[in-house]
């Protein structure tokens, strides 16, 4: 174990088998000698068996949001580093240690998520891996990261400000907000985790949620026109990108399965801003 002193701060809603795995690996690693917070956002009760983790239970009875989760954990940390755990997310052996080793002040680092083997997952599964998979030897800048798995020091939460209290994609603002300030966002292949990738019903409703956080964060100038282009089929150009991708992780999807899948995820992403704006 390191000397470090972190937070973990975990949001949860209604997920106990997913809380129970995630928090059971935390102390056989030894992780629960750190401060772990688990902020519970809202779910009908909480499972007994929290009381067998050393850890603090905070309640967020706000609406649904898991980034004002966060910022209430992280508002009460007592540590100056930030570790934001999702709890579908199981950490592997190091994953802390090789963290702290490249973390520093002007640093967000993020962890990375383990290939899934192909044979024991479906096509959405494999799709959703490569659409969401974070390449740590890809060129030029990261200048968004996914809070599945992310490091920081508290100061930085304070400089770059809180979350944006949304359904989704908070996470991609907060760190795009941060690059714009200057500090260096790290997908760093050492600092490892399992994590569920979507399939069938779950896949849909995954991407309505991203299009959904697109009308949250107001991430268009033009909406209409960001719908209307998601419905188009996807273009040559995107769908090669993803087949060099399925062909260097090895998920063995077809380019026709990978041309239909990309229009899924872009008619998923305009029902998902629809609704948002309309609902």
């Amino acid at each position: 174990m390191t000397d470090s002193r972190v937070s973990i701060i975990i949001p949860h809603r209604d997920q106990p088998q997913q809380l129970q795995l995630c928090l059971t690996q935390l102390v056989e690693l030894g992780y629960h000698l750190e401060e772990i917070i688990l902020v519970d956002n809202g779910s009908q009760s909480l499972p007994e068996f929290l009381k067998e983790f050393p850890i603090r239970v905070l309640r967020c009875d706000s609406p649904p949001s898991p980034y004002m989760a966060r910022n209430l954990g992280i508002k009460e940390a007592s540590t100056d580093i930030i570790v934001l755990l999702d709890v579908n997310a199981i950490v592997q052996p190091g994953w802390l240690e090789n963290a702290l080793v490249h973390l520093r002040e002007d640093i967000i680092l993020s962890g990375v998520a383990i290939r899934p083997n192909p044979r024991r997952n479906d096509v959405f599964q494999r799709f959703d891996y490569l659409h969401s998979v974070l390449d740590p030897y890809r060129t030029g800048s990261i200048r968004a990261l996914p809070a599945t798995n992310l490091f920081f020091y508290k100061k930085t939460w304070e400089t770059v400000g809180p979350f944006r209290e949304v359904r989704s994609l908070g996470d991609m603002e907060w760190t795009s907000r941060a690059f714009v300030r200057g500090y260096k966002l790290i997908a760093d292949p050492t600092v490892r985790f399992e994590y569920p990738f979507k399939t069938r019903a779950a896949f849909r409703r995954k991407y309505q949620r991203l299009g959904g956080g697109h009308a949250e964060n107001k991430f268009h100038a033009h909406p209409v026109l960001y719908v209307l282009k998601n419905f188009l089929p996807p273009s040559p150009t995107f769908v090669q990108h993803m087949h060099q991708i399925n062909q260097n992780e090895g998920m063995e999807l077809s380019r026709v399965q990978l041309f239909f899948l990309c229009y899924l995820v872009k008619i998923n992403y305009a029902l998902g801003f629809l609704k948002k704006k309309i609902g």
